[in-house]
């Protein structure tokens, strides 16, 4: 009872006070939280290759390399996903690494485990993480899958990179800290 007092006496206070006469603390000395998406500098960026050809090179490895970030741009990861299955009922778990190259520095940027679940005959692994990373034309993006080599190959394997490019012409880039 007294919670839906509570809630019809906000819902009249919030209706009664016309829009013009509400104020928010802005000050430049604490702005408010904001996302940028619609920023011009900004582009949208997805990477999701679909195949069987980025596993196998190696047992119970998958791995697949960004392309090439484009001159004049940084890349900012945001996201990190993978799907893919082996017919052994006994894979057990996976790890997965996101490695950036960087003057042929190799840093692990991101890290996880990937339990797998038998389903259909199969052990299927899924993995999907949010992250913040960054590259620049020149560094090698690099996202790897290492399962247990005596469960076979991944078969048909599904990589998903999210982000966007952030045009360094628009907005300054600054170095990326080691």
């Amino acid at each position: 009872m007294a919670r839906t007092l509570y809630a019809l006496i906000t819902a009249a206070c919030f209706f009664l006070v016309p829009a013009n006469q509400i104020l928010a603390d802005n000050a430049p000395r604490a702005p408010a939280l904001t996302s940028s998406v619609d920023d011009p500098g900004r582009i949208p960026y997805q990477f999701s290759p679909v195949s069987s050809s980025l596993c196998g090179q190696q047992a119970g490895v998958c791995s697949v390399i960004l392309p090439d970030i484009p001159l004049g741009k940084r890349l900012v990861i945001q996201r990190w996903a993978f799907n893919s299955f082996v017919l052994n009922q006994n894979a057990g778990t996976a790890i997965a690494e996101l490695l950036v190259t960087r003057n042929n520095v190799q840093n692990q940027v991101s890290f996880g485990t990937i339990s797998s679940v038998s389903l259909f005959g199969a052990q299927w692994f899924t993995f999907d993480q949010p992250t913040q990373a960054y590259a620049d034309p020149g560094n090698v993006v690099n996202f790897i899958v290492d399962g247990d080599p005596s469960a076979g190959n991944f078969q048909s394997a599904r990589f998903v990179v999210t982000g966007y490019l952030l045009d360094c012409n628009v907005n300054l880039c600054a170095p990326i800290a080691p």
